[in-house]
């Protein structure tokens, strides 16, 4: 075994108390005093020159660990309560033995004397093993971040740590391939120490949201948010800007379900839901009272996020819909109804203007009136803007039949559907109020209890 060299005063403190000699290593002082807590040691980094005290099996009470340098060192960190630690010393011993010239292992451990000196009483295996052992150990350890045992640290012959793995490479055939120059492959043992409670701490609050570039698919359902922001619309990925889910940020029951139970054609039209439940003021907002309807909203608004591979966008409906059933416990389907409608038909083809090409564009403006102004777009485009106060709540329907786009630009700052109308005729368009069979949203309770919440 390598003799310790003598210690300096710079490099350890003397104390006498009472007759009885106390070493106190100076980089443990210097933590105590500071309470500065080092970063963890990592892969690459180089060991600090410690000396480490409580040294059993060993040719001095301390050791110091650059003495070692020129060999492989391999820290063994352990417990009195890891059966498999102590099973393991065996073959440890047996690995030091054969590479004495080039390995050194030490074992490493935080439990106290006392419970070392009780397994030593108990176990044979324990009791026999000459590997240098450091006991109560309270200065390694917190090099290193872990949880469990055993922890195998690799250290180079130039002190800097290779790796902090497991203990299944600790065997003849690693060490004799690392000592003969080959490349080997160690694991990364990655272990957060202060990793939280794994019954009560949800992953995705654990660590202040470290995981959460490890999911692969979510999706949560909240209640309304301390925002009184709101948004209905899709979530991107940020690095590749490609659409991954949906999300709706303090949104009704009525438009969760829409959009869960949304098909071509219909989108998220409040028009084109049925409800047949006990408790429908749970869906619509109060028209009147601030009191009255801030208190409806912190009650009846709701959050939703999903996240799934760019893929499978086609789920997310699907997905919506099977976490809103499995939560508010309603029996929801799409059925084909008779109902009034606005129906938009053709009155004179002849008017109807013709697109000049270019890209598609539907917007709303404001210079000359309220203004819907397509380009290059399907008349239908223009069914989304109309206010309200002119579709009477009526499902809004394109029954033009018109393949190829138009261009068009139509006032809609006006009192009513007749001076809509109006407007509508000068392109061959309008407005036509009946009933048609259409396919609507129907909400019902659940048979069995009702809502869930």
């Amino acid at each position: 075994m390598k003799q310790v060299s003598r210690k300096t005063t710079a490099e350890m403190i003397d104390l006498t108390n009472s007759g009885r000699r106390l070493q106190l290593l100076l980089p443990a002082l210097l933590l105590a005093v500071s309470g500065y807590a080092q970063p963890y040691l990592r892969s690459g980094d180089a060991l600090p020159d410690l000396a480490v005290g409580s040294v059993r099996n060993y040719d001095d009470t301390t050791l110091r660990l650059r003495d070692f340098a020129g060999k492989l060192l391999i820290l063994d960190f352990w417990t009195v309560y890891c059966a498999s630690c102590i099973a393991s010393m065996p073959e440890l011993q047996a690995l030091q033995e054969r590479f004495a010239d080039q390995l050194q292992i030490i074992l490493v451990t935080s439990s106290t004397r006392e419970e070392v000196d009780q397994l030593y009483a108990r176990s044979a295996v324990a009791r026999n093993i000459q590997l240098p052992s450091i006991i109560a150990d309270t200065v390694l350890t917190r090099f290193f971040e872990f949880r469990t045992v055993p922890t195998h640290v690799w250290i180079d012959e130039d002190g800097k740590v290779m790796q902090i793995t497991g203990s299944a490479h600790t065997n003849a055939s690693t060490v004799a391939r690392y000592l003969a120059g080959e490349a080997v492959d160690l694991p990364p043992k990655r272990e957060h120490r202060d990793l939280g409670d794994m019954r009560h701490v949800s992953l995705l609050n654990e660590g202040g949201g470290r995981h959460f570039d490890n999911l692969l698919q979510y999706s949560a359902l909240l209640s309304k948010i301390s925002d009184d922001g709101r948004y209905d619309g899709p979530f991107f990925d940020s690095g590749t800007g490609r659409q991954v889910g949906i999300k709706m940020v303090n949104a009704t029951l009525s438009e969760l379900y829409l959009r869960a139970y949304s098909f071509s054609g219909m989108k998220a039209d409040p028009s084109r839901l049925v409800l047949e439940t006990a408790d429908s003021a749970r869906f619509i907002p109060p028209e009147s009272g601030m009191t009255n309807k801030h208190a409806w909203r912190e009650q009846n608004l709701f959050s939703y996020e999903s996240k799934l591979s760019p893929g499978r966008m086609k789920e997310a409906a699907g997905l919506l819909r099977r976490d809103l059933d499995a939560y508010f416990g309603y029996r929801v389907t799409v059925e084909s109804r008779m109902v009034p409608c606005l129906t938009l038909v053709v009155i004179d083809s002849a008017k109807v203007p013709s697109s000049t090409g270019g890209p598609e564009r539907a917007y709303y403006h404001d210079e000359t009136g309220a203004t819907i102004q397509l380009e290059h777009a399907p008349v239908g485009r223009l069914l989304g803007f109309l206010p309200a106060k002119l579709r009477k709540g009526l499902p809004l329907v394109d029954g033009t039949e018109l393949q190829s786009p138009v261009d068009l630009a139509l006032v809609i700052d006006v009192p009513d559907l007749i001076t809509l109308n109006d407007g509508l005729s000068h392109y061959g368009l309008k407005l036509v109020e009946g009933n048609r069979e259409l396919d609507m949203v129907i909400i019902r309770d659940a048979v069995e209890a009702g809502s869930r919440n």
